[in-house]
């Protein structure tokens, strides 16, 4: 499906709003790990987003290309069509979850031959009106796509449903993470317990997440409390 003349594949990532969050890291770190004389990324973020790495990305051969958000659907998805036509990616890459809907039918508009979508969470019980619109999307979630991805078997049920997610229909792609970065460091340790007035055998727990559900801290309080 991918045409033999080209050298690169070319990858359209959908990345919706990016500000500096666990689904662009982890694409992030797939990206800069790359070989990049064969697979290129083309990042399609929104309009309104807060954290962009541009140096980054361009300094490894990708290129960005700016939209109208999803908020406005039809605009984004006319935009994202244009974008698709212009450059021509062998692959559309969405990790926008039940939202992808909008620029995968773009791209099957387009004739890109594979269309992923991607599953990364689930619903927030304190966020009524997007669950609304979520699940009035959900049901459309496989209409545009060629293959289905997810972060989990959860993430993966939410969004497509349990018999293709048992059936194999779902890759599940774990989130990727580079381990060399959190190796234990001896002197690390010693300047933050320093820094933070903390005792060399004092035990010291961390809880790393932004204050939200579907980081449950309200768990981990339990824990502490157990402790």
């Amino acid at each position: 499906m991918i045409s033999k003349y080209r050298r690169q594949i070319h990858v359209a990532v959908i990345m919706g709003k990016m500000a500096g969050g666990g689904v662009e890291s982890s694409v992030l770190n797939h990206f800069r790990n790359l070989d990049h004389s064969r697979v290129q990324f083309f990042f399609i973020v929104d309009s309104d987003s807060e954290v962009v790495p541009k140096a980054e990305i361009e300094s490894l051969g990708g290129k960005i290309f700016t939209v109208t958000s999803h908020k406005n659907f039809i605009k984004h998805m006319k935009e994202c069509y244009d974008i698709f036509k212009l450059i021509k990616p062998d692959i559309v890459h969405s990790h926008l979850n039940a939202l992808s809907i909008f620029p995968l039918c773009a791209a099957k508009i387009a004739h890109i031959p594979v269309r992923i979508a991607h599953s990364h969470s689930t619903s927030n019980p304190h966020e009524p009106i997007r669950n609304i619109a979520k699940d009035i999307l959900r049901p459309f979630a496989c209409a545009f796509p060629t293959h289905l991805a997810a972060c989990s078997k959860h993430a993966s049920i939410w969004l497509f449903g349990k018999r293709k997610t048992e059936n194999g229909r779902v890759k599940i792609i774990r989130n990727a993470i580079d381990i060399a970065h959190y190796s234990y460091s001896k002197s690390l340790r010693n300047a933050k317990r320093s820094e933070l007035d903390i005792g060399e055998y004092q035990l010291v727990i961390g809880c790393v997440g932004r204050l939200s559900t579907q980081k449950n801290q309200i768990f981990a309080e339990d824990v502490f409390a157990q402790l």
